[in-house]
C-alpha cells in the first residue's frame, strides 16, 4: 500500500484558472479564488467550502488522490479529488488546470507600507497631498481581498516566523479598517469556514 500523509504536496496560496484570473482577483474583478491552501498543506478551501485534508496518498509520479473532510453551511461531509502537481507554479484538480497566483518574483523589502508581497496595505491615518483617488480611503472590496491574502498568509504560516507575524498584525490592521467601514465578519448561526465579510447587518458578527 502506497504511503499516505496528511498535506498536500504544494506551496499554501491561491490558485486560480489562469495567471489573468490571479490578476483579476488582486483588482477585485472576480468575487472568490477557485482553490486556496493553508496550514502547510492541511487545509484548503474552495468557493463557499472549506476542508482540512485526511489522507493524500501518491498513484504515480506527481499524482496523489486526495480524501478531505470538509463543511459547507455548517453541514460536514467528505470530498476526494485527483491533484496532479504539473510544476511549481501549475497544478490540476480532477483534470482542471489551476495556476499559482503567488508565483512571482519578490517585491521590495517589506515594510509598514507592504506587509505582503503584491498587497499595499494602506494605512488608516494615511494622507495623500493629491485629492484624486486619495489612498486614504481604499474601496471595501480592495480592502477585502487585501484581508483574504494576509489570512492565508497569516494562517499558513509558522508561528516564530517575521514574515507570518507581520501577515497577521497586516490582516489585523485590515480588520480594523474594514470594521470601521461598517463590514463584519460572518453571521451568527455560521460554521467558521462559512464566515465572509459583508454590510454589518442583523445577526452579523464583528471580527
Amino acid at each position: 500500500m502506497a504511503h499516505a500523509s496528511d498535506a498536500l504536496p504544494i506551496a499554501d496560496g491561491s490558485y486560480m484558472r489562469s495567471a489573468n484570473a490571479c490578476e483579476q482577483f488582486r483588482k477585485g474583478e472576480l468575487d472568490s479564488i477557485e482553490f486556496s491552501v493553508s496550514k502547510a498543506g492541511h487545509a484548503y478551501e474552495v468557493p463557499e467550502v472549506g476542508c482540512v485534508v485526511a489522507s493524500v496518498r501518491k498513484l504515480r509520479i506527481n499524482r496523489y488522490a486526495v480524501e478531505a473532510d470538509c463543511l459547507e453551511t455548517g453541514n460536514p461531509f467528505q470530498r476526494s479529488f485527483i491533484l496532479d502537481v504539473e510544476g511549481e507554479q501549475t497544478i490540476r484538480i480532477d483534470g482542471e488546470q489551476l495556476t499559482a497566483c503567488n508565483a512571482k518574483p519578490p517585491t521590495a523589502k517589506l515594510s509598514q507600507g507592504t506587509d505582503l508581497p503584491g498587497i499595499t496595505i494602506v494605512p488608516a491615518n494615511r494622507e495623500s497631498g493629491r485629492n484624486a483617488e486619495t489612498p486614504t480611503a481604499p474601496s471595501p472590496t480592495r480592502l477585502i481581498r487585501q484581508w483574504q491574502a494576509a489570512n492565508e498568509n497569516c494562517r499558513g504560516g509558522s508561528g516564530d516566523d517575521p514574515q507570518t507575524e507581520k501577515a497577521c498584525n497586516a490582516r489585523d490592521a485590515l480588520s480594523r479598517q474594514l470594521e470601521a467601514a461598517k463590514w463584519c465578519y460572518g453571521k451568527k448561526g455560521q460554521s467558521s469556514y462559512q464566515y465572509k465579510w459583508h454590510r454589518c447587518g442583523k445577526g452579523s458578527i464583528h471580527f
